[in-house]
């Protein structure tokens, strides 16, 4: 069973490949275009070696490492989630409108096999990958910003390049990619559930119904507690990302004292309220996928 299910996770990655990888790769490619202009704009301009100095004199380099690493990540992570949102919407219906799915019909594996792999596809694998082009486009980055320091001496060069801050600010940075994950968890369930029923344009199929259901509890009712159900998905993401943000300056420890592994901590705010959203979300997560499996399983036919 666990043979065949990474069969079928391998196999989504080899699929969603160019989507997980080139988009990332696309954006990474005009970050590093920008800071090598930016490193070519600097060559024969007058820098105030001693104003900068005593800017960063009551501040480690070192410590500036996690906030930039996060700005740096910030339209990377954005546009994950409308990739995994355009993923989920056609994961099931593309298996249709192609006649893939009578294939994997007739292979030994089972329903929750193929939403279980498009699942981890979607919400790890995607995630992952971009994760990896983000590392290496920090990398790139800081070895330019290290160029930077060699022409114009402000600080030692070496400074920027502190191990234990690098990969702190890196599994932060994922730890908080998998933490939004959970709460986006229910939208793209309902967009895989949305992928396997509908005959065509699940975006449609979607998107209009929630609209429609946040306008007339909006226009007819007191309280709103699908809107505010499908609002706080995106606002406790943010959030998750915003304490990043915040607490990036605090992660590192002076003087290097801390180990790594007292680093890698970071307080996700999660009280009881939040805690009982997230868990009606995962539940409701749930029940969406059961049901993908089963239209998955009766709905073959599409309009073109």
């Amino acid at each position: 069973m666990m043979r065949t299910l990474l069969t079928l996770i391998n196999r989504e990655f080899w699929e969603q490949r160019g989507t997980f990888f080139n988009v990332p790769l696309i954006l990474a490619g005009i970050f590093v275009l920008v800071a090598i202009a930016f490193f070519i704009l600097s060559f024969g301009q007058m820098v105030d070696i001693g104003s900068l100095q005593s800017e960063l004199a009551n501040q480690r380099v070192a410590d500036l490492i996690p906030g930039a690493f996060t700005a740096i990540a910030s339209p990377f992570v954005l546009v994950l989630w409308l990739i995994v949102f355009y993923y989920f919407l056609g994961a099931l219906y593309d298996d249709r409108k192609d006649g893939s799915v009578l294939f994997w019909q007739s292979m030994p594996t089972s329903q929750t096999q193929t939403i279980v792999s498009k699942l981890i596809a979607g919400l790890i694998l995607a995630p992952f990958c971009t994760w990896v082009v983000v590392m290496v486009t920090q990398l790139i980055i800081l070895g330019i910003a290290s160029l930077f320091l060699i022409i114009h001496p402000i600080l030692p060069w070496t400074a920027l390049w502190s191990a234990p801050v690098i990969l702190s600010a890196w599994l932060h940075i994922f730890a908080v990619i998998l933490f939004q994950a959970l709460w986006l968890l229910p939208l793209f369930a309902w967009c895989l559930l949305c992928s396997a029923f509908a005959k065509k344009a699940p975006a449609l199929r979607a998107v209009v119904p929630i609209i429609v259901l946040i306008i007339l509890e909006i226009l007819f009712f007191s309280q709103h507690y699908f809107t505010d159900f499908v609002i706080s998905r995106f606002q406790y993401a943010a959030e998750a990302w915003r304490t990043l943000s915040l607490y990036g300056g605090q992660l590192i420890s002076h003087q290097g004292r801390l180990s790594l592994v007292n680093q890698i901590k970071m307080p996700f705010p999660l009280d009881n309220i939040k805690l009982i959203t997230m868990g009606i979300g995962i539940l409701l997560s749930l029940i969406c996928y059961i049901l993908a499996g089963w239209f998955r399983s009766r709905c073959y036919d599409f309009e073109r």
